[in-house]
């Protein structure tokens, strides 16, 4: 359709203002991300010392890093929602009840894996002196599971035209972890002597708001039999992680990591948890790999 441009603009500016007044609300939503990641920093940095604040820190530079996956995944599909929301919204419903499954069968490995390893990994990264940051990233394991799926939501939002209700629930979230800091930070500064743990657990509501709020908004009908069942599944399969790696957390963190994960996916397969459009990328997956690599398995 062909636009006319108002008197006194020229067709660079019109475009030019059109383009901002449609970036802007995707701005707000990422500039909301960015001080809800930030802001329990700011408030803990005037409850408790530099020493927590390192730990804090320590912890959330590889919290960070294990949400790659979600982040990776769901950039790479956004496109792929965006244009199925504009042609055939119902297949954006099912796409979203499809990823919400198997990016679950991933969260709850990464998340409950983190939780095994992290005394061990915390002190061959950073050394003794950061020991109390494993305690502030086990929470960071149960953050993760959250984040992978809020991380959905979030692009799922984005990509569907529900960019401002996104954004006031970031908004929501920020105004929570205040109060949330002030309470919990002091909290866990006098029974546990580490007040960084308190900012994690602030995540841990905050991240549970937001996932509610969001499934209850944007996809009301993804929480159904099929989904408890997976869910059920895999928290059962998450317990076995725990069960055969919490004994082996001291030792090297590869080995009640990779104990861990065995358990992890025998219990998937006794449970027959994974469906078949996950065989079928498991099979494609598979057979792109390297002759060679294909030999070795």
């Amino acid at each position: 359709m062909n636009r006319v441009v108002p008197a006194g603009q020229t067709a660079t500016t019109f475009v030019g203002r059109a383009l901002v007044r449609a970036s802007l609300p995707f701005l707000l939503a990422e500039g909301s991300l960015v001080i809800y990641q930030q802001i329990d920093t700011v408030v803990m940095s005037l409850l408790v010392g530099k020493e927590a604040i390192g730990w804090y820190s320590a912890a959330d530079v590889l919290f960070g890093s294990l949400l790659f996956v979600p982040v990776i995944l769901m950039t790479s599909m956004f496109p792929a929602i965006a244009e199925k929301f504009q042609h055939d919204p119902d297949e954006v419903g099912r796409m979203l009840h499809r990823t919400f499954h198997s990016l679950l069968l991933i969260a709850v490995p990464i998340g409950i894996g983190t939780i095994v390893v992290s005394k061990s990994f915390v002190r061959l990264i950073y050394g003794a002196k950061f020991a109390p940051s494993a305690q502030v990233l086990q929470i960071y394991g149960v953050v993760t599971i959250l984040s992978c799926m809020t991380i959905l939501l979030g692009r799922f939002a984005l990509a569907t035209g529900h960019v401002r209700y996104w954004t006031m629930l970031m908004v929501a979230a920020i105004a929570v972890s205040i109060p949330l800091d002030l309470v919990l930070v002091p909290w866990t500064d006098r029974r546990y002597h580490n007040g960084a743990m308190g900012g994690a657990l602030a995540y841990v509501v905050t991240e549970s708001l937001m996932l509610t709020a969001g499934i209850i908004k944007l996809a009301p009908r993804l929480i159904d039999r099929v989904s408890l069942a997976r869910i059920a599944r895999c928290v059962l399969a998450g317990g076995a992680m725990i069960v055969a790696g919490w004994p082996l957390r001291d030792y090297f963190f590869l080995i009640p990591g990779s104990v861990a994960v065995v358990a992890y996916a025998v219990v998937i397969v006794i449970l027959r948890t994974i469906n078949d459009d996950e065989r079928q990328l498991i099979r494609r997956v598979t057979n792109a790999l390297p002759p060679i690599m294909r030999r070795e398995r």
